[in-house]
């Protein structure tokens, strides 16, 4: 697990460092530098491109309403990288989760859910079945599946950080592919939570 974790660091690393450059160059933004992105997160060994966009509010006249149209922008880089981290395929994957004691789920499984019995039989031991990238239809099948196999049942979202209301204040670029989103994005939880919520939250797990 650890080397798998160390794989994906370095290669992510690179990729964001690449994307940042050719990003630079195409003049999609300025103002910071790859060092302001590294100083401002020394510690950190994944970086990508939530870093890269905290450093342009904190250092550029961006601001929060500027984070669909970076992303795009961001992600829109195709770069050339040496990558040392490998796709793992379900079995190994599950083996490794496993082997580090681990519990390995299925998360969000959108049009995912007939995988279950074969990836049940690989050792898959939970399934996410409250998301809102989910459909009912998914959501019930994920639920009955692990009810009657006696697997761990998850629910929840992906947590991006304190409430932004970029979405919610439909600050997003006209032409921006909103058929990905399963919900209207003015209610799309990955707006994050309120500081409230997240202090409460955190109290509930470290006391």
């Amino acid at each position: 697990m650890a080397e798998y974790i160390k794989n994906e660091e370095e290669t992510m690393m690179r990729v964001t460092k690449a994307k940042f450059d050719a990003s630079v160059e195409q003049g999609l933004f300025g103002g910071i530098t790859w060092q302001d992105v590294l100083d401002k997160f020394p510690n950190r060994l994944w970086i990508c491109n939530e870093q890269v966009f905290a450093v342009l509010v904190e250092k550029t006249e961006m601001t929060q309403g500027d984070y669909w149209t970076f992303v795009r922008g961001f992600n829109r880089q195709n770069v050339d990288v040496e990558k040392t981290n490998r796709k793992y395929t379900a079995k190994e994957m599950i083996k490794v989760i496993r082997d580090a004691g681990g519990i390995p789920s299925l998360a969000h499984p959108h049009k995912q859910t007939h995988h279950l019995p074969w990836l049940y039989d690989l050792g898959l031991l939970c399934v996410e079945y409250d998301h809102p990238d989910i459909t009912p239809y998914d959501a019930a099948e994920a639920r009955a599946f692990a009810l009657s196999h006696k697997m761990y049942l998850s629910g929840g979202t992906d947590h991006t950080g304190l409430l932004a209301n970029h979405a919610a204040q439909r600050k997003l670029p006209p032409n921006f592919e909103k058929s990905c989103f399963l919900v209207p994005l003015d209610m799309d939880v990955r707006c994050g939570t309120t500081k409230e919520e997240f202090e409460a939250l955190k109290n509930r797990i470290y006391g």
